[in-house]
Parts: structure tokens; C-alpha cells; sequence
């Protein structure tokens, strides 16, 4: 038995010693981390969505300390949540309008009729890969809802007429949606954009009119009627100056095809001044 204690004491010694050192070590080659990432990570919204380009808010947030983001990095958090990130930095920060998703087609289901029967996943981005799409317009919204998928904040929804939806109050601005979509139809505007042009097909005229009901005809009337002359034409499509355009709303009457929306974006602006006048 005596034979057995001194070999237990020395390992039980090696141990207590080999313990010490790690502690040691450990206090002294800790990395502290700054408070401030936990006082950020508390106003994040915590989606974890990658729209800043880090893989989770944690990083995000340690990337904002160590001066490798900005404090408008955050899209879901949006205007407030920059400000609050400033403060805890120290910094000023100057934020724009907020930004919300817009779908630069109106061609659904029934103004845009398919050109073949597609059977497969159901994903843009494969029926695109597949055979170009399936639909009459090769520039339109193939309704497959890879962007009402990709939001991480379910923000946008496909309508039965297979085009999507974007809610406001739910969009964060976050861009994932603009990314998703392999037709690169999906864009981020604010209210400073009255107008939206909803075509992105690169023809004009009878070959537009035979592939959709609603698409641009590139007939210029927008052009002549527009008051303030806010709209050019670059090749087949309108481009509105949103600093000249006043939202008097008379393309968007006269257009032949409806293709020129208001934006959404102003029509809540003001039905919420209008609760407030009344």
C-alpha cells in the first residue's frame, strides 16, 4: 500500500502544479473582451441576417468596435438603431431614408402568360438555370419566390397572381431580397422615388405588347406629358429624375399600359398625414 502513495502524491503534485499554471496563463493571456459589444448586442435585432456581410450579430457587433463596420451596418435595425450604436461609439452618425424593396415588374400570371410547362423545383434560380424560364417575358418575375424565401424577416409574400408583395412595416432594407433574385428585379428605393417604373424588358413596342399586358411600350408619352420633364429614356425604358418629379401622378394616368406606379412607400406616407389632419 505504501508502494501506491508516493506515486499518487506526485501525480496528484504535477497536477495541482500544471492547474496553477493554466490559471495563470489564463489571466494573463485572456483577451478582455469590450463592454460595449454586449451594450450593442442588446439593441441589434438579433436576426442574424448576414446583410452587413458578418456572419451573426455578435460578430457584427465586435466588428463595430474594432472600427471594421460602420454603425449604419445594421439594415434590419434600420435609422434608430444606428443612432443608438453611435452613441455607445462615441461617433456621430448621418443616416438616409430608410429603404424598402420594390418588385420592378407587374407582369403576373395574368398579364404574362407562360411559354412552357415547367416541372421541376420550385426555384427562379433553377428554372432559370433550366430553360431560360418559363415565362412569355425573359425579363419578367418568374413568381417562384426565391425573394419571399430569402427574407429573413418575412416581409414579402407571393400574391396569387404569382407576383410578390413587399410589406413595409416589416422590411427592414436589409437587401437579401435584391440578391435572391436571379432577374435582378427586386431594388431598394426610399420616398424620394414617387414614381416606379414596373418593366425591366430591354424591347419595345409589339414585341413587349405580345408577352405582357402590362409591360412598357416605350411609347414616350410619359416623356411629353410630364410637366416638370423629370423622365428620359434610356433606350426602351423611362428614368425619372426623383429630384424634379413632383408626384403630380400624370404618367402614371396617361401611361397606355400601366406600367408607371405611385410608389407604396408615399401612398402610406400619406394616408398616415391623413389620420393625423383628421
Amino acid at each position: 500500500m505504501s508502494d501506491l502513495i508516493a506515486p499518487i502524491v506526485s501525480m496528484g503534485a504535477i497536477g495541482a502544479v500544471l492547474a496553477l499554471i493554466l490559471v495563470i496563463a489564463d489571466r494573463k493571456l485572456r483577451v478582455k473582451e469590450d463592454q460595449r459589444v454586449e451594450k450593442i448586442l442588446e439593441i441589434l435585432p438579433g436576426s442574424n441576417c448576414g446583410a452587413c456581410g458578418a456572419p451573426g450579430c455578435r460578430q457584427f457587433a465586435e466588428q463595430l468596435v474594432s472600427g471594421e463596420q460602420g454603425p449604419a451596418g445594421c439594415m434590419a435595425g434600420g435609422p434608430e438603431v444606428a443612432k443608438k450604436i453611435g452613441s455607445i461609439l462615441g461617433v456621430e452618425v448621418k443616416v438616409g431614408l430608410p429603404q424598402k424593396a420594390r418588385v420592378l415588374c407587374l407582369g403576373g400570371n395574368l398579364e404574362s402568360q407562360p411559354r412552357a410547362q415547367y416541372e421541376g423545383i420550385r426555384d427562379c434560380q433553377a428554372v432559370t438555370l433550366q430553360s431560360g424560364g418559363d415565362k412569355s417575358c425573359v425579363y419578367g418575375c418568374l413568381g417562384y419566390g426565391n425573394c419571399a424565401r430569402a427574407c429573413p424577416f418575412d416581409a414579402i409574400e407571393m400574391t396569387d397572381n404569382g407576383l410578390p408583395l413587399v410589406d413595409d412595416f416589416l422590411c427592414t432594407g436589409c437587401e437579401i431580397c435584391v440578391a435572391a433574385c436571379p432577374r435582378q428585379l427586386m431594388a431598394m428605393k426610399t420616398e424620394e422615388t414617387k414614381i416606379l417604373v414596373g418593366c425591366s424588358s430591354l424591347e419595345k413596342g409589339k414585341a413587349v405588347k405580345q408577352v405582357c399586358a402590362r409591360g412598357c411600350i416605350a411609347c414616350k408619352l410619359c416623356v411629353k406629358v410630364c410637366p416638370q420633364d423629370a423622365i428620359v429614356m434610356d433606350g426602351n425604358l423611362p428614368v425619372i429624375d426623383d429630384k424634379k418629379c413632383d408626384d403630380c401622378g400624370i404618367c402614371v394616368e396617361k401611361c397606355p399600359t400601366d406600367s408607371l406606379v405611385e410608389n407604396l412607400i408615399n401612398q402610406l406616407r400619406r394616408t398616415s398625414e391623413k389620420k393625423k389632419a383628421v
